[in-house]
């Protein structure tokens, strides 16, 4: 896991400009919950800019700024998640109060349905605006996660400054880490350095 970093500077129009995000869980609402880590108590979406900022990195840009109303919807959706995943983890019942705030969060992807008659199907009606959509988009990845046998492939990265959420995809479920590269590499850089003090020490 890598806290926020830089700001991007590259020529892609749609994220120049902003800070650069972690996307490694795999799964919308995994990668939603892991704006704030609690090792460090980092919070992504600290403001709405912040907010608007996650969105467009992760490819959901918001048609306009959001305000107080949505950072604090987003916020608390937020909360309840990493409440019920972390009741899973820990063996735990999710709250049955947290199951049906998902729930009721995740009947607002669909407003509704239009018939084409070109095309000879009916054609889903998008929320709204883009915020209630993505915020609905975020519940129903969780609703998808819950409901089935995906549910086993949440796991916590073990890093020490991270505690990162992700979805487990590999063929044996034996992923450990949320970036291999990044907490995966520093722990076995202090396993490393835990094992050369211990061979200098004499034991």
């Amino acid at each position: 896991m890598t806290e926020v970093s830089e700001i991007d500077r590259t020529s892609n129009s749609a994220t120049a400009g902003l800070p650069r995000f972690e996307f490694l869980a795999g799964r919308l609402s995994l990668d939603f919950c892991n704006t704030h880590t609690r090792a460090t108590g980092g919070d992504r979406l600290a403001d709405a800019a912040g907010l608007a900022a996650w969105a467009a990195r992760g490819g959901h840009p918001l048609a306009a700024p959001p305000g107080k109303t949505d950072l604090a919807r987003f916020r608390a959706l937020r909360d309840c998640l990493c409440r019920l995943f972390d009741a899973i983890l820990n063996g735990s019942a999710p709250a049955q109060a947290d199951l049906d705030a998902v729930a009721a969060a995740a009947r607002q992807q669909l407003a509704g349905l239009r018939w084409d008659a070109g095309s000879g199907r009916a054609i889903p009606l998008a929320a709204a605006d883009a915020a209630a959509q993505l915020h609905a988009d975020i519940a129903a990845d969780a609703v998808d996660l819950l409901r089935g046998d995906a549910i086993t492939r949440i796991k916590r990265c073990p890093g020490e400054t991270c505690q990162w959420l992700f979805f487990d995809a590999t063929r044996n479920g034996r992923r450990r880490w949320c970036a291999m590269a990044d907490c995966g590499t520093r722990a076995k850089v202090r396993g490393f350095r835990a094992r050369r003090r211990h061979a200098d020490a004499g034991f």
